[in-house]
């Protein structure tokens, strides 16, 4: 198990690397290019929520757009460092 989570933790650390050095798509725009419509309601309904409950958090500028914002190859990064935590030792 130890060389498997070695050979994962170093995947991880290539992916990193890799989408800070490459222009790799962006988790919105696969989003946008699979389903654009669903990204749309997304937005309303998150929106509509913030009208209903009368806060003041601009909750979609502030936090879902910067993770839409995160590329691909970095969030297979996260993905693979969670596998390598919850992997039985």
């Amino acid at each position: 198990m130890k060389i498997l989570k070695l050979f994962l933790f170093f995947i991880a650390i290539g992916l990193v690397i890799i989408s800070f050095t490459s222009d790799s798509s962006t988790l919105g725009d696969l989003w946008s290019n699979y389903h654009i419509n669903s990204l749309i309601g997304l937005q309303k309904f998150i929106e509509n929520i913030l009208i209903l409950s009368s806060l003041n958090i601009d909750l979609w500028y502030n936090i879902i757009l910067p993770l839409l914002k995160l590329k691909l190859l970095f969030i297979l990064a996260l993905f693979n460092l969670l596998l390598i935590y919850f992997i039985k030792k």
